[in-house]
């Protein structure tokens, strides 16, 4: 896993923009997603340091997508 990393789920656009810009300015590469389905794909093929969830979205929100992923994923303290 690389360092610096950042995921951000998240329906809304505008918060997801803000979120990464931020990010980004604080020196992590930063991918944005929209769709929570994306999580254990770009958990794999990414590996993210830290992910950023919105936990009301529409369909799979981020309580159920946290909760089926954290299960294959090793915790890590931040």
């Amino acid at each position: 896993m690389q360092s610096n990393r950042l995921l951000v789920i998240d329906d809304e656009p505008l918060t997801a923009s803000v979120v990464g810009k931020v990010a980004r300015m604080l020196g992590f590469d930063v991918i944005t997603t929209d769709d929570p389905s994306d999580l254990r794909t770009r958990l794999r093929a990414w590996q993210p340091s830290a992910i950023v969830l919105d936990l009301l979205m529409p369909g799979l929100d981020g309580f159920e997508c946290s909760a089926s992923s954290t299960r294959r994923v090793p915790p890590r303290a931040f």
